[in-house]
């Protein structure tokens, strides 16, 4: 038999874990206390957003590149099945 106080806190520890906050993020959250958790929890929030943001990015990138060279080994001439040389996006020596 648990307090309520206990239970809500557990909650909300299960609820910030669900949205991807780490350990140490929930307890710097739990631990300054006070009313301003809303804001504190906007400011991680909007953080990961940035950070996620800028990894889609990355990885957009790397994806458009990889397909670039995908399409050109693909559309390179196939008299010479060892050349890879359009998949490095240079010509032939």
């Amino acid at each position: 038999v648990y307090a309520p106080e206990a239970l809500a806190r557990a909650r909300l520890v299960v609820g910030l874990r669900s949205i991807g906050l780490s350990i140490e993020q929930v307890q710097g959250l739990l631990s300054a206390g006070g009313s301003d958790l809303r804001a504190r929890l906007l400011g991680l929030l909007d953080q990961q957003l940035q950070e996620m943001s800028l990894q889609i990015s990355v990885l957009q990138g790397r994806h458009d590149d990889l397909e670039a060279r995908y399409r050109s080994l693909l559309d390179a001439p196939k008299d010479n099945t060892a050349c890879v040389c359009a998949a490095l996006l240079r010509t032939c020596d």
